[in-house]
């Protein structure tokens, strides 16, 4: 042993070699633990008797070798050698196949020069214990569970059950027997566990065709549990029966197998932000140009000429297509949203007009809203989004007439609302309530909702992003939102928005609805790479009261503000140009004009591109495609702003 130690002690020195190949030769199985009593090294004799790789070590606690009730006990030797040179004990390591060692473990200590303990060496004698040990000891101690049976025949030679001859105690927990249905030896399979008998039957017969063991997985919804079975044919009309409770790695497959799922969707839905993203940009010009010679035709024909309603429509059309790419960028989670405190409430009152001309008058509105309701930071245009979405879906399910009720209060979420929804949040919170009498929906409907382009509609009537869009948009704003419906009974959509202290922007900001929104002579450096646009827009803003001079793109921008660059009063340009990015222009431009007001304006806008930047230096922004109108009220508010 001294020439063991010897050898040991080199090898925490780091000096293996040699002496590694002679350790592992050796006959005795050796453990190397360090001062924190974990596994170090193992000899191949060690290995052998655990019935462990050396792949499976990685640095594993030296108690988790053995038996639950031995841990403690090598655990204080190890503490004992602190004070001790050596030390002599005896315990249970668990060996291969799950059965029990009992081994006596003379462990020396390995100190540095100054006596400091840096690990110890471990010596395993196995018992002679073991080898007195009878068949029903080691199946009684076997971590799987064990059953031997014998089978039932009827007058015909056919089985018709199983008849427990063993059963050790692991087996008794994993089929949650209890109290005297435990003592169920000598008892047949119907009699103690009928919902086996299946498996038992089936398992011997598959024996007898292959002439060897049968292993199989199954589900017993009974004890809810996944098994692993294994049975063999010992003798002629006797079975034996291992069984391993595998339902933790089943339930991990499945997680797993969800989650790549998840990950599919994700991609596909990353996917759609692309694309959505890629044509947003042009098919918004293309919006903005229809849109605007629309309003300028309307401008100048009179209202009792029979084309106005043609272009009336072709104008509800435009705004039709607008939204729909506004709603694929939502649900892409690429339009940015900006956030302010505003009143719920009065955002409901001032979308009440447009709410009835939507749903039409067979369906009766009742409001019920609160007009001490506390403030939410929210992007105002989301929101209405979300309620004119979730009416609209409420109209569809009442197309022979009903009512929707709108409903606002003030909440407050404790605990106790947790263990019934266990993806909200305690605090205060502005709770909106949106219910129809419609059809309703099933539970299943109810569960597939949210999900992206499901419909119940008809083909050709919905795109299937309405609620989805609901979904991300209330999400974002770190709130959540509740279902409930039966068939026939109506729906209720219940959604939370995190209350502020802060006061509604309404009430700090005047309305600006009455300003003068015709220019005063200012001059604008209007920049857009889009012919159609750009003319249009020049030959408005002029009759308008404005100055313009017009750009197609960043060199000839740069050529104008060099020349006449203190004359400009303000920069209306794209955030995205085909040879410069639009918020580097306007850099350019201030280095040569500080005083110069901007506005920029896009078809997309990713919120983690530019967006920030133009946030964060308070610049003026209007979303492709806008009303004449729209353009006039941002071209006077950017104005309005102080120079840089």
């Amino acid at each position: 042993m001294e020439k063991t130690r010897n050898v040991i002690e080199e090898l925490l020195k780091g000096n293996e070699g040699a002496l590694h190949t002679i350790i592992h030769c050796l006959p005795v199985a050796l453990f190397v633990v360090d001062s924190e009593c974990k596994v170090l090294e193992m000899n191949k004799s060690a290995f052998g008797m655990i019935g462990l790789c050396d792949s499976k070590l990685s640095h594993i606690p030296f108690t988790d070798l053995f038996t639950k009730d031995d841990a403690e006990k090598v655990e204080h030797a190890c503490e004992e050698l602190e004070i001790k040179s050596s030390i002599c004990v005896s315990a249970r390591i668990k060996g291969a196949y799950g059965y029990p060692v009992h081994c006596t473990f003379i462990a020396k200590k390995v100190a540095d020069s100054k006596g400091k303990m840096r690990g110890s060496v471990w010596t395993a004698f196995p018992s002679e214990e073991n080898g007195d040990r009878t068949s029903d000891a080691f199946t009684e101690e076997m971590l799987n569970g064990f059953c031997l049976c014998e089978t039932v025949l009827d007058k015909e030679e056919k089985i018709v059950d199983f008849r427990f001859l063993n059963i050790n105690e692991r087996f008794l927990d994993l089929t949650c027997l209890k109290g005297d249905e435990r003592s169920c030896i000598g008892k047949t399979a119907k009699e103690a566990l009928p919902w086996l008998k299946r498996y038992l039957i089936g398992a011997f017969k598959a024996i007898g065709k292959n002439g060897h063991s049968f292993h199989s997985i199954h589900y017993f919804k009974t004890v809810d549990r996944y098994f692993e079975m294994k049975a063999f044919c010992p003798k002629e009309h006797r079975m034996g029966v291992y069984i391993s409770d595998i339902t933790e790695s089943r339930k991990a497959e499945q997680e797993k197998k969800n989650l790549q799922s998840q990950l599919i969707q994700s991609q596909k839905l990353e996917a759609i932000g692309r694309l959505a993203g890629g044509i947003a940009h042009d098919f918004n010009n293309l919006l903005t140009a229809i849109l605007g010679y629309t309003d300028l035709a309307l401008i100048q024909l009179e209202n009792r000429n029979h084309l106005k309603e043609h272009l009336n429509q072709i104008r509800f059309a435009t705004q039709r297509a607008a939204k729909l790419v506004h709603q694929l960028l939502i649900f892409s989670r690429e339009e940015p949203m900006e956030f302010k405190p505003h009143n719920l409430t009065d955002i409901i009152e001032n979308l009440l007009k447009m709410l009835k001309r939507i749903i039409g008058e067979d369906i009766r509105i009742v409001l019920d809203l609160d007009r001490g309701l506390l403030a939410s930071r929210m992007d105002q245009g989301q929101i209405e989004q979300v309620i004119m979405n979730l009416a609209i879906n409420a109209r569809d399910a009442m197309s022979e007439g009903g009512t929707l009720t709108i409903k606002t209060s003030n909440v407050i979420i404790d605990s106790e609302y947790l263990k019934t929804y266990s993806y909200a949040r305690t605090g205060r919170f502005v709770q909106l309530i949106i219910e129809d009498t419609g059809i309703g929906m099933d539970k299943l409907t109810i569960q597939r909702v949210f999900e992206p382009f499901f419909t119940t509609k008809q083909s050709g009537e919905g795109t299937g992003l309405g609620l989805s869009v609901v979904y991300g948009i209330i999400k974002e704003h770190q709130g959540w939102i509740n279902v409930s419906s039966k068939p026939g009974k109506g729906s209720k959509f219940t959604i939370y928005l995190p209350a502020s202290s802060e006061r509604p922007l309404s009430d700090k900001q005047p309305d600006r609805g009455s300003t003068k929104l015709q220019g005063e002579g200012e001059k604008i450096l209007l920049v857009e790479d889009d012919g159609t646009i750009r003319k249009f827009m020049e030959v408005q803003l002029k009759k308008n009261g404005y100055s313009v001079v017009t750009a197609e793109n960043g060199a000839r921008s740069m050529e104008i503000i060099e020349n006449e660059g203190q004359s400009i009063d303000l920069l209306f340009t794209d955030v995205v140009l085909p040879d410069i990015r639009g918020v580097e222009l306007v850099d350019r431009m201030l280095s040569i004009n500080p005083n110069l007001r901007v506005l920029f304006t896009s078809g997309y806008l990713d919120k983690k591109s530019e967006w920030p930047y133009i946030r964060r230096r308070n610049f003026k922004f209007i979303e492709k495609p806008y009303t004449l109108l729209q353009l006039l009220k941002s071209l006077k508010e950017a104005l309005s702003l102080p120079a840089r």
